[in-house]
């Protein structure tokens, strides 16, 4: 095994000093090895080896005076998973923090009867901060009803659902505290684990309910129209009939006249 990683033969390396074999040899690997020699203890450490280009575990111990024993495990494969691993963390976490909309996780918290009655926030992002007007100190590792004194019974019912179902549901929300209008996007991440996204959407509100009113008014406006058209159309019509009453007896009045048959 020490063959394969090294390159170089057993027979090679025996009676050789570590520098020989390889020029370069880093000196903390050395003070690792004396340190378990002068204080006779176990000491066990993760190094990376240029030479081998390699990352290794390494158990080291001293049997007798200046004698050390070294096992190695190869741990490369570990150390590139974990550096994948912190990279996708390190860009989930420029997502988290670039959402501009208000992000949460939470640990939602069970009564004895099974009933979800508070939760811990587990990370929040700078948007959802801006609005609560706290820091991230403030708030991750903390109870709902610590930071902010309370919590709606629709919540608690939400977020249960969500947990005990595990469906994504997405509603519309108004904060009176807040005057804001939210449309809530809310998941299940793990169990008792919720993500939530909160949008705010109150000038669409806004403009939604001017609209509604505009309607309202003209339909208002239309319907006093109608009335009004009726009410000049009956006027007409009664004022046609007065006036043509009167006319027809002087129109009739004017054609005997007309005929000249009076003596």
């Amino acid at each position: 095994m020490v063959e394969n990683h090294t390159g170089v033969r057993l027979k090679d390396m025996l009676r050789k000093t570590a520098k020989e074999l390889f020029p370069g040899f880093k000196q903390i690997w050395i003070d690792k090895y004396a340190a378990s020699v002068l204080e006779k203890k176990h000491i066990e450490f993760t190094k990376y080896n240029h030479n081998t280009n390699k990352h290794y575990k390494a158990n080291c111990f001293s049997p007798a005076a200046n004698k050390f024993i070294a096992v190695f495990e190869d741990i490369s494969h570990e150390i590139e998973v974990e550096k994948k691993l912190e990279k996708k963390e390190k860009e989930y976490q420029q997502i988290f923090e670039s959402i501009t909309d208000m992000f949460q996780v939470i640990k939602l918290i069970y009564d004895e009867n099974n009933n979800v009655v508070n939760w811990t926030f587990l990370q929040v992002n700078p948007a959802f901060e801006k609005l609560t007007n706290l820091s991230k100190s403030e708030i991750v590792g903390k109870k709902m009803k610590f930071v902010f004194g309370t919590v709606e019974e629709i919540w608690l019912k939400t977020y249960q659902k969500i947990d005990e179902t595990g469906k994504t549901l997405r509603f519309e929300d108004y904060s009176e505290e807040l005057a804001i209008h939210f449309d809530v996007i809310a998941w299940k991440i793990e169990a008792h684990t919720i993500g939530v996204i909160f949008s705010d959407i109150t000038s669409r509100k806004q403009t939604e309910t001017f609209i509604v009113s505009q309607n309202k008014k003209l339909l208002i406006a239309e319907e006093k129209a109608k009335e009004n058209e009726a009410l000049k159309s009956a006027f007409l019509l009664n004022m046609s009939h007065e006036i043509r009453t009167p006319l027809n007896a002087i129109l009739g009045f004017a054609s005997l006249l007309a005929k000249n048959t009076l003596k």
